[in-house]
């Protein structure tokens, strides 16, 4: 049970509509959680029991993936053949629409952490239950929650910390001190081994959390960064691992910031908005219009998105 990470990550890429800032832990471990022959038709991050949750939907039942932090990842597997009644319930403004999932043995509650997005999951939802209905299809009963992993799993890490006599034991020493004060605190083994990898292994993980840091200490932060820029290998490292976003995962409204005076300019002409002598004022204009119409216009700015890598703490809270 698994499909290929590379053509799965391909087609994440393809419903960037309907993607918002999914964790790197979902593109990792989703790959492993589909079946050979599904395919998978939309994803989101919302809220399910009060717990951020990652959810799927393929052409035959639901997978909703959640990584808590220093954890194996959880998979919840629904089959359209446990499913009885989908419904969507409107919500006050401002809040997000709850999506009704009756099963055999429970109902789930889920509302896109995306205004508008738990309506289109809906009926995406629908269309799919009644296809797979009216095909007579049929899946093997799932468990309603399993633990899994995947091959780069391995609980017997052996990656102690290093003897003082050890080539290693100098850099060790600069890296705890450098996530103790990332994390303002000591880390516990656990801990240090998962951010190890998060930033890039033995050999790069303080050069890549130095790094790091100095993008973050003003806030969340997308900066540009062509093939021939300095820091591009390392931002990709941390792309890699799941520590920063890049391409069509950033939200547009968060690639406003990496823009110039004159292509905000140009992207509010397009929209027909009105123009601000401020940038500041002008980024706000644009911040009003839809996901789908900055999307639209974005290639009138030259830039490309995979050049582009937005650094927040968020992605390391939800990894």
């Amino acid at each position: 049970m698994a499909q290929d990470p590379s053509a799965v990550g391909k087609r994440l890429k393809e419903l960037s509509g309907l993607n918002y800032r999914v964790s790197g832990s979902f593109k990792k471990y989703l790959p492993y959680a589909l079946n050979p022959d599904e395919k998978i038709l939309a994803v989101t991050t919302g809220m399910l029991d009060d717990e951020a949750w990652n959810l799927a939907v393929t052409d035959k039942r639901l997978l909703l993936i959640r990584k808590p932090l220093f954890s194996k990842p959880i998979l919840k597997a629904i089959s359209f053949q446990q499913v009885g009644v989908v419904g969507c319930e409107k919500a006050p403004i401002l809040k997000s629409d709850l999506l009704l999932v009756l099963c055999e043995n429970e109902t789930l509650h889920f509302s896109s952490v995306v205004f508008g997005h738990t309506r289109k999951i809906f009926a995406i939802i629908e269309e799919a239950l009644s296809s797979f209905r009216a095909n007579g299809g049929g899946y093997p009963d799932l468990p309603d929650e399993i633990i899994f992993g995947c091959p780069d799993d391995d609980d017997d890490d052996d990656r102690d910390e290093p003897s003082e006599n050890s080539p290693r034991s100098e850099w060790y020493s600069d890296w705890k001190e450098r996530l103790n004060f990332f994390l303002g605190r000591r880390p516990s083994q656990k801990e240090e081994r998962y951010y190890r990898d998060l930033f890039g292994g033995d050999n790069e993980c303080r050069f890549n959390l130095t790094m790091y840091l100095s993008r973050i200490k003003a806030g969340p932060i997308c900066v540009h960064a062509p093939p021939d820029d300095y820091y591009r290998v390392r931002y990709e490292v941390l792309h890699q691992t799941g520590a920063v976003l890049s391409g069509v995962d950033i939200n547009p409204k968060d690639r406003l910031t990496t823009v110039s005076m004159e292509q905000l300019r140009a992207l509010a002409s397009q929209l027909k908005l009105v123009r601000h002598r401020a940038k500041a004022d002008l980024i706000a204009a644009l911040k009003e219009c839809s996901e789908a119409d900055l999307e639209a216009v974005w290639p009138i700015t030259g830039m490309d998105p995979d050049d582009l890598f937005l650094f927040d703490n968020y992605l390391l809270r939800t990894n």
